[in-house]
């Protein structure tokens, strides 16, 4: 189940509107259709506060959105999202420690994050070329 459907489910679950969650969270309402139709992801402090309003952990959301993936993968997900798994599966383990890391950042700290990375690259790479010259 994708974090959209979960999303869907766990509003419709307890009994709330589109617009009454938008406005819980700080959002738009715009904002949160596209979460529950997977067009964005939510960064991690708003399922954090998706799973305070409905009452769940961060890992008990998570299992929602995995609870019904083996029938999804069987009956509906694309074939080109396998590509994807597959690919995810060949990530070292820093890789993976890396990307855990993304996601616990708030969007202002993973902003400053990137920003940071980039800067240092290019940095690097700028003092590389000059020295090469």
């Amino acid at each position: 189940m994708s974090i959209g459907k979960a999303l869907r489910r766990l509003r419709e679950k307890n009994g709330y509107t589109q617009a009454q969650i938008a406005e819980k969270v700080g959002i738009k309402r715009t904002t949160y259709i596209s979460y529950e139709n997977s067009k964005t992801v939510p960064s991690y402090d708003l399922v954090e506060k998706f799973a305070e309003i409905y009452g769940v952990t961060i890992q008990d959301f998570d299992n929602e959105t995995k609870s019904r993936t083996n029938l999804e993968i069987s009956s509906t997900v694309p074939s080109y999202q396998f590509t994807v798994e597959e690919k995810m599966a060949e990530l070292t383990s820093e890789e993976r420690m890396v990307i855990k890391y993304i996601r616990l950042l708030t969007s202002e700290e993973r902003t400053d994050f990137f920003n940071e990375i980039k800067s240092s690259y290019l940095d690097r790479r700028f003092k590389d070329d000059l020295n090469n010259s």
